[in-house]
């Protein structure tokens, strides 16, 4: 099975993704954008397979949802959501070095007095 979704681009350009069924019920998308072309992950894609359908032309909205209710259980979903868990602890990461950062700037100023 294959829909085909419109979708908008930051810059305004509109990009098509094609969402794959598989008869093993494995789902595969693809993205006419540069990173998609380049075999890339993609905002788009990304953000479609994961119920983002704010960029979604409204005439594709229905075949968006539809793909969609393709994810569960999928091997995409798995590996979209390992990306997202990984993407929270980079967060967390980076926050905790932040503070750090800054802890360290005021025993610096401290230590000058």
């Amino acid at each position: 099975e294959l829909v085909h979704v419109s979708v908008s681009g930051s810059e305004g350009a509109t990009y098509r993704v094609t969402i794959e069924r598989t008869a093993d019920a494995e789902v595969r998308a693809f993205c006419t954008c540069d990173a998609g072309r380049q075999g890339k992950a993609c905002r788009h894609r990304s953000a479609l397979l994961q119920g983002d359908f704010s960029c979604v032309d409204v005439q594709s909205t229905a075949d968006a949802k539809t793909a969609f209710s393709w994810m569960p259980n999928s091997s995409l979903e798995q590996a979209l959501r390992r990306v997202k868990d990984a993407q929270t602890l980079v967060d967390e990461a980076q926050s905790q070095l932040k503070r750090a950062k800054q802890v360290l700037d005021a025993t610096m100023r401290g230590s000058l007095r």
